[in-house]
C-alpha cells in the first residue's frame, strides 16, 4: 500500500480524496542535534510516526517540510532557519492546495518545538478560512502518547534536545547517521536557580521548555555542544524498547485519527 503522496499520480490522489482520505503532513528543522545526531533529526522522526500512522489509518503522507523555525540553534553551523512568519504562510499554502483537491482532513505531525507557536498560528487559519479540518499534533503531544514509564525517565533527566528520546529513534530508524565516536553528553550550562525552577514544572514538559526559553533562547549558551538531556544521549533505549514506543505513539494516534475522521465542522453545532 503506498503511503507517500509524491509516489502517486494524480488519479490515484483524486481517488483518495473521493475515498475521504487523510493527509498527514510531517513537519520538522534543519537544525543541530548535538555532535552525535544529523541535521534532519526531526524531519527525519516526523516523517517516521506520520509513515506508521498512515499505515494504520489508509491515509496519505505528504512529502515532509524539512526547514522550520530554528533561531535559537544558528550558532551552530548547518542550520538552516525560515522566520517564524514564512513558516506560517508556507504551511498555510500547503493546506490550502490540499484542501482545493478535495482533502477534508489533515493533520500536522511536527517534531520540532520551534515551530510550535507559527504551526498553531497556520492550523488556526485553516480550521477559521478553509473547508477542511486540521488537526495540530506537536511535541508535547507526541511525548504525551509514550508509554510512562519512558515518560518518567525523560523528564527526570531533563531531555529536551538531542537527547535519550531522539538519539533512541534515530537510532532505529538510520543508525548509519549516529556518531557513535563523539562525546555526545553535554556539559549543560543552567545556574541552580533556573534548575530549582525547572525542577517545579518537571512534569509539565511544555512548561519546561517555556521556562528555558525565557531565560536563555540560544543553545550554545545552554549547552557546550548544543545537546540539552542530563544523560548520555548514547545510553539510549535498545531497538526493542525503541520500537515499542514508536508503536505505542503511533497506535494512539492512529485511534484518534479514526474516530476524528467522522467528525465535521457542522458537528460541533450539534447539541
Amino acid at each position: 500500500m503506498r503511503v507517500f503522496l509524491h509516489e502517486m499520480t494524480h488519479p490515484e490522489v483524486s481517488r483518495k480524496a473521493e475515498e475521504g482520505a487523510v493527509v498527514i503532513i510531517p513537519l520538522g528543522s534543519m537544525e543541530q542535534h548535538g555532535v552525535h545526531l544529523p541535521l534532519g533529526t526531526d524531519f527525519l522522526i516526523a516523517l517516521e510516526i506520520s509513515r506508521r500512522v498512515a499505515e494504520k489509518t489508509r491515509s496519505i503522507v505528504a512529502p515532509v517540510l524539512w526547514v522550520g523555525f530554528s533561531k535559537e540553534h544558528m550558532a551552530f553551523k548547518g542550520t538552516i532557519t525560515l522566520e517564524s512568519e514564512t513558516l506560517t504562510m508556507v504551511l498555510r499554502d500547503v493546506i490550502r492546495s490540499l484542501a482545493s483537491h478535495g482533502f477534508r482532513k489533515i493533520i500536522v505531525v511536527n517534531a520540532h518545538g520551534g515551530n510550535d507557536a507559527p504551526v498553531r498560528s497556520s492550523v488556526l487559519d485553516a480550521n477559521l478560512n478553509s473547508d477542511a479540518d486540521v488537526l495540530y499534533v506537536g511535541p508535547d503531544e507526541l511525548s504525551s502518547f509514550l508509554p510512562q514509564r519512558l515518560k518518567h525517565e525523560l523528564e527526570k533527566s531533563m531531555d529536551l534536545h538531542a537527547g535519550v528520546l531522539e538519539t533512541s529513534i534515530i537510532n532505529l530508524v538510520r543508525p548509519d547517521l549516529v556518531r557513535r565516536s563523539q562525546p555526545s553528553k553535554p556539559k549543560v550550562k543552567i545556574g541552580k536557580h533556573v534548575l530549582d525552577v525547572l525542577d517545579l514544572a518537571k512534569d509539565k514538559p511544555a512548561l519546561r521548555a517555556s521556562i528555558l526559553s525565557s531565560v536563555l533562547a540560544r543553545f550554545d549558551e545552554l549547552s557546550d555542544n548544543g545537546a540539552l538531556t542530563l544523560s548520555d544521549p548514547l545510553s539510549h533505549w535498545d531497538a526493542s524498547e525503541t520500537e515499542e514506543a514508536l508503536e505505542e505513539v503511533a497506535g494512539k494516534l492512529a485511534k484518534i485519527v479514526e474516530k476524528w475522521k467522522l467528525t465535521g465542522k457542522a458537528e460541533g453545532l450539534k447539541p
